[in-house]
C-alpha cells in the first residue's frame, strides 16, 4: 500500500468514522480503523459492532493498492495536527504504516485486515430513495422523544413505517411522542424496523441539508444507507414497537394559538422554579389568557401570565414537564404555535402554525 492524500479530505473522512473509535478494553481491534485502497478509492472503515460507518475518498496518486488495520484515533490525531494544505504520504513497510509529510514522519503499528470485524451479511428485503434533507429533518425533529436505556428496550429506539408511497417515523419514550410524515416516490407494501437510538444519533451528525438522494436498504436485522461517498450500517432492533395510533388525538379541537418566542420565554422563566426531580410546570387557560405557574419543594413559586394569539372558549388545565415543550419549540422555525386537545382527554398535541408534517404528544404528569 503506498499513496499520497491531501490532509482535509483524509480528515474529513476519519471524522465521519471517529465517532465509532472508542476506546474498548473488551475488543481492542474497534479503537482500530481497516484502511484499503482499491483503483483510486480510499475506503476507511470503522464499527462498533452494531454500526459501521465506511467513507471512501477518491484520490489521485495511488503507487500500490492494498489493505490493512492502524489506529484511528492515533491516525486522526495526527492528520489533525499537520499544517493546512499538506500533502501526507501513507506506505505500508513491514508490519508498520509509515505517515510522512513535509518535515514530519510517523510510524504506525499495522494489523492483519483479517482480524477486523466483518459485522454485516446483509440480505435485502425492502428498499426506497428519500431527499437527504427532508430525511434529516424527519430525525432531528422526533429523536429527542426517544427513551434512552429504558427497560422496554423497544421505546430506546425510532419507528421507520412505511405504507404505500408514505414514509413516517415515530418516537416516544411514553410520556411523549413525536410522529413525522414524509412522501416516497414509490409505492411499497407495509413494513416496518425499530432504528436503535445511538443509530438515529449518529445519523443526525452524518446527514447534510442538501437534496441529494439517500438509497436505503432494508436487510432482516439491519439497515443499510448510501450517503453520497458513505455507507451506514446498523443493526435493528427486535421487537413489537408500541400501538401509536392509540395515542393519537382523532379529530382534535384548537384551544389556543401562541407565539413561539414568546411562549419560550416564559417557560424559560418559570421553570427556574420548577422542581429540579420532574420539571412540572401548570398551564391555565382562563378568559383568553394563558397563566403558566410552578412551585418547588420549597414553597418557592413563580407566575407568568401571556397573551394568546388565539384562544377557545373554554376552562382547562394540565401539568406538565416544562423540558418536553421545550425540546419541541426549540425544532420549530415558524412564529406561532397551536395547542389540540380533545374532549375530556388531558394530553395535549402540539402543532407548529405552518402546515407541517410533524405532531408531538405530551402526557400530563399528576402531581
Amino acid at each position: 500500500m503506498k499513496f499520497t492524500i491531501e490532509k482535509k479530505d483524509l480528515l474529513k473522512g476519519l471524522q465521519q468514522v471517529g465517532s465509532l473509535l472508542v476506546k474498548n478494553q473488551s475488543f481492542p481491534m474497534l479503537e482500530n480503523v481497516l484502511m484499503e485502497i482499491k483503483k483510486n478509492i480510499l475506503s476507511l472503515t470503522a464499527t462498533n459492532l452494531e454500526t459501521e460507518i465506511i467513507t471512501k475518498i477518491p484520490i489521485n496518486n495511488v503507487y500500490q493498492t492494498g489493505k490493512t488495520v492502524i489506529s484511528g484515533k492515533k491516525l486522526l490525531n495526527i492528520c489533525r495536527s499537520l499544517p493546512c494544505n499538506t500533502i501526507i504520504q501513507i506506505e505500508e513497510n513491514i508490519n508498520k504504516i509509515n505517515i510522512i509529510s513535509q518535515n514530519s514522519f510517523f510510524s504506525l503499528l499495522s494489523i492483519p485486515p483479517k482480524n477486523f470485524p466483518n459485522v454485516y451479511h446483509f440480505t435485502h428485503e425492502k428498499e426506497f430513495y428519500i431527499s437527504q434533507n427532508t430525511f434529516k429533518k424527519m430525525i432531528y425533529t422526533t429523536q429527542f422523544s426517544m427513551a434512552n436505556q429504558d427497560i422496554r428496550y423497544y421505546l430506546n429506539g425510532m419507528l421507520l413505517e412505511i405504507k404505500e408511497n408514505n414514509l413516517r417515523v415515530v418516537a416516544t419514550d411514553g410520556y411523549r411522542m413525536a410522529i413525522c410524515n414524509a412522501s416516497i416516490n414509490f409505492s411499497m407494501s407495509s413494513y416496518s424496523i425499530i432504528l436503535p437510538r445511538k443509530s438515529v444519533l449518529e445519523l443526525t451528525r452524518l446527514l447534510n441539508n442538501d437534496q441529494s438522494l439517500l438509497h436505503i436498504v432494508i436487510g432482516k436485522n439491519n439497515i443499510k444507507i448510501n450517503i453520497e461517498n458513505l455507507i451506514f450500517t446498523s443493526k435493528l432492533i427486535a421487537g413489537i414497537f408500541p400501538n401509536y395510533n392509540s395515542i393519537l388525538l382523532h379529530n382534535p379541537i384548537k384551544i389556543i394559538t401562541v407565539k413561539i418566542s414568546i411562549l419560550k420565554e416564559s417557560l424559560s422563566r418559570v421553570a427556574i422554579l420548577s422542581n429540579p426531580n420532574i420539571h412540572g410546570v401548570h398551564l391555565h387557560l382562563n378568559y383568553g389568557k394563558l397563566e403558566i405557574s410552578t412551585r418547588n419543594q420549597e414553597e418557592e413559586e413563580a407566575k407568568e401570565i401571556i397573551d394568546l394569539v388565539y384562544s377557545a372558549n373554554i376552562n382547562f388545565r394540565i401539568n406538565i414537564n416544562v423540558n418536553y415543550i421545550l425540546d419541541v419549540l426549540n425544532v420549530f422555525t415558524g412564529q406561532n404555535v397551536h395547542f389540540l386537545m380533545q374532549k375530556n382527554a388531558s394530553k395535549i398535541q402540539i402543532e407548529e402554525d405552518k402546515k407541517s408534517s410533524v405532531s408531538y404528544i405530551i402526557m400530563p404528569l399528576y402531581l
